[in-house]
């Protein structure tokens, strides 16, 4: 019912000669709710890559559920999210009476972010917004389950990837 998204920075270890590290993002996504690791991404820090991590989440989704999702500010997240859950939209014009179509969010979508305000390297304020949804539906999602808007599991399980990768 909950998908917490983030990326992590890391130095992997090749396959190439000499074992060189290479810097890379590690993108993560996990159900909040059950705490499993649902999909992972190793590349870049692009929006592409956020379209392969959400790609990733989708192919484990049963057929028609739309999680809540849950991620920082970078906003290659709503791109991603919108991408795929996402239909067309057809309006005319009031005043040039054309057909306008746009990529608009599906109404069971819910998405919300976690900004973080930092000073010095340490976190002075935390911030939260809905996305896509409205506040009422994602406050009622995450009820069910005593959460708040956050990113917490996901990161503690960046925290604990970071301390296993050498």
């Amino acid at each position: 019912t909950q998908v917490q998204m983030d990326e992590l920075y890391a130095l992997l270890r090749g396959m190439r000669a000499g074992g060189k590290r290479h810097p890379c993002w590690v993108w993560t996504a996990m159900d909040a709710c059950t705490k499993l690791w649902v999909a992972v991404v190793v590349g870049d820090r692009s929006e592409h890559m956020a379209q392969c991590l959400v790609h990733g989440v989708v192919g484990v989704l049963a057929p028609g559920v739309i999680p809540l999702f849950l991620t920082d500010q970078l906003a290659a997240y709503g791109k991603a999210v919108l991408g795929h859950f996402g239909h067309w939209i057809e309006k005319q014009s009031e005043h040039s009476k054309r057909i306008l179509r746009r990529w608009m969010p599906l109404t069971q979508l819910q998405y919300a972010q976690v900004a973080k305000q930092r000073r010095h390297r340490k976190i002075v304020t935390v911030t939260t917004r809905v996305v896509f949804g409205t506040q009422e539906a994602v406050t009622t999602a995450l009820a069910a389950v005593e959460h708040k808007i956050n990113t917490a599991f996901v990161e503690r399980l960046n925290r604990t990837l970071r301390a296993h990768i050498p």
